[in-house]
């Protein structure tokens, strides 16, 4: 495979040495001093104007299968690429101004913005056992690897125990080797994991799988659900478990209020402690729950525990709440009472 590099400053050389092993380079540049560098390290120089069709052309351009501009100046970044598009398939440029993007998108050339790219790289060595993708994709870090730390939660858990909803696991590299993600495969330490998905719900995921903080309910939806019928000490325990989790809020659905309820929710909506939202509704409050869950936005349900019945108890027939569980694919906590 060819390519070929507009450039021999420090982007244009030190691509240069990376991929000469496995790639056929040649690099097109004007400035003599830059030209006895690349040539010094074994690299192939062109030298010429690469705004110039004639020159690209007497260079080979029409040999090559990529063709990468790497300048600080964006307009003859633009205009090398612009004619690089009538030979090259595939058309690479650093762009030094994020605000000319869209000239280069525009033009069917695959901008990199140089700001981006390199705060990306710093913030990688920021945050220990996470790297995010650069102009992979979508760009917007929907592609994340993260490495499993000692003492990760994840560790030991089954690929299938984790609800992936908004992320998916696209892989699994064990030292050397890749694996496939299947349902059955358990987490181990050291494992390193690329996580595709929305890049908000992967910050959560990548920092619960690497063994930070606790992020529980996060990893699964944002909020907590708690469902009752007419049990109070449902509510509480919600409550408890909420202020000591990383959602972000509460939502309760209770089916029969009295005043000791209304007066306890009152107090529990008008605090700081949660933003709470109270979800009515004339239907059986699991019910209720069953389709809440369905919609992405909890990560954990805290259900009033229901009375078994003597059929119920034996096995010959399932209560309510054990046919709303066999549904919900999300954590549910059933409340003491």
């Amino acid at each position: 495979m060819r390519v070929m590099i507009l450039g021999a400053g420090q982007i244009g050389v030190e691509l240069a040495k990376r991929i000469k092993g496995d790639w056929e380079v040649k690099i097109v540049e004007l400035n003599q001093e830059k030209i006895e560098l690349a040539k010094s390290i074994g690299i192939e120089v062109f030298k010429g104007d690469g705004t110039s069709s004639v020159v690209l052309r007497r260079a080979g351009i029409e040999e090559a299968d990529v063709f990468v501009s790497t300048t600080g100046d964006d307009e003859v970044n633009l205009e090398a690429c612009r004619i690089a598009k009538l030979y090259v398939p595939h058309v690479i440029s650093i762009v030094n101004d994020e605000s000319k993007m869209e000239e280069f998108i525009s033009s069917g050339i695959e901008a990199i913005p140089r700001a981006k790219a390199l705060a990306t790289v710093i913030e990688n060595r920021l945050q220990v056992g996470t790297y995010r993708a650069v102009n992979v994709g979508l760009g917007i870090g929907e592609i994340v690897e993260t490495t499993v730390l000692p003492g990760s939660p994840a560790i030991g858990r089954k690929l299938k125990s984790l609800k992936r909803k908004g992320w998916t696991i696209g892989a699994i590299y064990r030292g050397e080797k890749l694996i496939l993600p299947e349902e059955d495969l358990e987490v181990m330490e050291g494992d390193r994991i690329l996580l595709i998905g929305d890049p908000e719900i992967l910050k959560i995921v990548s920092e619960f799988m690497r063994g930070g903080k606790p992020q529980f309910p996060r990893q699964y939806g944002n909020r907590i659900l708690i469902a009752a019928k007419d049990d109070l000490n449902t509510l509480r325990e919600g409550i408890s478990l909420a202020s000591r989790s990383e959602a972000e809020g509460v939502d309760v659905i209770f089916q029969e209020l009295d005043l000791e309820v209304e007066s306890f929710l009152e107090d529990l909506c008008t605090s700081e402690i949660v933003d709470c939202v109270i979800i009515e509704g004339e239907d059986d409050y699991r019910k209720i729950a069953m389709e809440e869950s369905l919609t992405g936005r909890y990560g954990a349900i805290v259900l009033q525990k229901e009375k078994m019945g003597v059929f119920s108890k034996i096995g010959i027939r399932k209560t309510g709440l054990q046919s709303i569980l066999e549904e919900i694919e999300i954590p549910v906590i059933l409340s003491g009472g």
